[in-house]
């Protein structure tokens, strides 16, 4: 389970550094979670004016295949029982057993930014130290998505200079 998680986090780590746009960077993230969590779908939202958002979904119609945005304005940000996924990602901390799934929180340094969902997931022997590793995985996918971010602000011409400083801080 280390071995994937490192292999996993890794992964993340070079594909940042090949200076990905936002959709590569969506993709890519959740391509990484479907794979070490062995599940069937996952969903990407972002905390957008203090509400979750989804901006990409792998895997609900077709294995393996990313939605378009209209399949992912339809997305909910609740579980099954109402509750928002970012409530189940921070306070829960553990796959809602009947449905096989889990809401991760991406931690950007102490902020978060967002969540990913991963669904349909094959049994978890280490079930703990599984969801831990998805922790660790969505602080890596966190800096994934906020280096794509400031690639997609040089690319437009829309840097502000201070939040590249804050990268390198």
């Amino acid at each position: 389970l280390q071995v994937k998680e490192l292999d996993c986090r890794d992964r993340l780590l070079h594909f940042q550094l090949s200076g990905p746009t936002r959709e590569e960077a969506y993709e890519e993230v959740l391509r990484v979670a479907v794979e070490f969590a062995q599940a069937r779908w996952a969903v990407l939202f972002l905390l957008r004016n203090e509400k979750l958002e989804a901006v990409a979904a792998l895997g609900f119609s077709f294995p393996g295949c990313m939605e378009n945005a209209e399949k992912i304005a339809e997305i909910p940000a609740i579980d099954s029982h109402g509750k928002t996924l970012l409530a189940q990602a921070l306070r829960l901390r553990r796959m809602q057993s009947a449905r096989r799934e889990v809401a991760v929180p991406m931690f950007y340094r102490d902020e978060v930014i967002g969540i990913f969902q991963v669904g349909g997931i094959a049994t978890v022997r280490e079930e703990k130290n599984g969801l831990n590793a998805l922790w660790n995985i969505g602080r890596e996918a966190a800096l994934v998505l906020r280096m794509a971010g400031v690639t997609d602000e040089l690319s437009n011409g829309e840097l502000d200079i201070e939040k590249l400083l804050e990268l390198g801080a």
